[in-house]
């Protein structure tokens, strides 16, 4: 909001991941016996059918001891050193992925 929602402030936000995906943005008059206005705004919702691939994990064939010993070979205190919350989380997280890849089955949707 770029608009004053309380007297002269701007107290109300409306979040969106996608840029347009809210429209019509309206300050509307107090809600209510309420000292806050009301906001009005469209939802921009598309949809369709694409072909995408679908993956899925085959948890049964997981060799769960080789993952744990692959991620106990890992010094975390030297990798996450002078690393913010974001990049421990994605070092994290490929890790994962990379050891469970073979787990992976892939087919069309």
């Amino acid at each position: 909001m770029r608009v004053a929602t309380r007297g002269s402030n701007i107290l109300d936000l409306v979040f969106s991941n996608e840029v347009s995906m809210v429209e019509d943005l309206k300050v509307l008059e107090h809600f209510s016996t309420g000292d806050h206005n009301m906001l009005e705004f469209q939802c921009v919702l598309r949809t369709g059918s694409c072909d995408a691939l679908v993956y899925k994990y085959n948890f049964n064939k997981g060799d769960y001891n080789a993952i744990i010993s692959a991620l106990n070979k890992i010094n975390w205190d030297t990798v996450f050193d002078s690393k913010g919350t974001l990049a421990c989380y994605k070092y994290f997280n490929d890790r994962i992925y990379e050891l469970t890849d073979s787990l992976r089955t892939t087919k069309e949707a």
